[in-house]
């Protein structure tokens, strides 16, 4: 009986905590479920390592950037606001959108091993010298390892920031991987300084994985992604009109 005990326990343990969001909190806000949804803000602010944060469809308003650090955090888009289950949500049809509101960044991505799954990211801002901000991507700036965007749109962001990249700038920690994602009319609009349109990465062991870039545009190299980094593949992507000045 005692060795049943212990071993519910630590499974319980072991099941990471889920933190529901909606665009609207209810009931108490705590996230414990859909009734008691949190804020965006607020959901990123308790949740602890091995996190789950699921986003009910809708739009988020970003006035301050997010700020993601604690390790094992994963952000899934793409819910009704009525899902028991991870896999009952369809981001498809459910759209859930991050919304920079041309004024800020939307989110820096430090978490280890982290997950961000089904988000629409839109019209994130960046801006700044490698001497004041040192920073890029209007949307995310990606600083763990062996990160995973998925599943994910970016769309209208902007960086005129020397460190470059549209809508990502890809930093330090290494094997993230980007997949299955749409990058559409994202710019990049400093000249002379960090390239890429879409992307930019100056990490190692990178990989873009069967991404659609359309339409967006640098002031430097790289219309839709420019790297420094070592071992970068790029797989199963398509390019449609995307354009550099230099």
């Amino acid at each position: 009986r005692f060795h049943i005990l212990l071993f519910t326990f630590i499974s319980l343990w072991s099941q990471a905590q889920v933190i529901r969001v909606a665009p609207t909190p209810s009931g108490s806000g705590n996230g414990s479920s859909w009734a008691n949804a949190s804020s965006l803000q607020n959901a990123i602010a308790i949740a602890s390592s091995n996190s789950q944060i699921w986003v009910k469809q809708g739009n988020y308003p970003v006035s301050s950037t997010l700020l993601v650090s604690l390790s094992n955090i994963s952000i899934y888009g793409g819910f009704a606001g009525n899902e028991s289950a991870l896999n009952q949500r369809d981001w498809t049809n459910n759209t859930t959108v991050f919304n920079g509101q041309n004024t800020v960044k939307i989110m820096r991505f430090s978490s280890n091993n982290g997950i961000i799954d089904g988000i629409h990211f839109r019209n994130g801002f960046v801006t700044g010298t490698v001497y004041t901000t040192n920073d890029g991507g209007g949307a995310l700036r990606l600083t763990g390892v062996d990160q995973i965007i998925r599943n994910c749109t970016f769309l209208n962001n902007r960086s005129t920031s020397e460190r470059g990249g549209g809508a990502i700038f890809i930093w330090h920690g290494g094997g993230q991987l980007i997949e299955n994602c749409i990058f559409q009319n994202n710019t990049q609009t400093m000249p002379n300084s960090n390239g890429g349109g879409a992307i930019h990465n100056w990490d190692e062991n990178v990989i873009i994985r069967n991404c659609r870039f359309v339409s967006n545009n640098s002031s430097s190299p790289g219309g839709a992604v420019y790297s420094w980094g070592q071992n970068f593949r790029l797989e199963g992507s398509t390019f449609e009109n995307n354009h550099s000045d230099a």
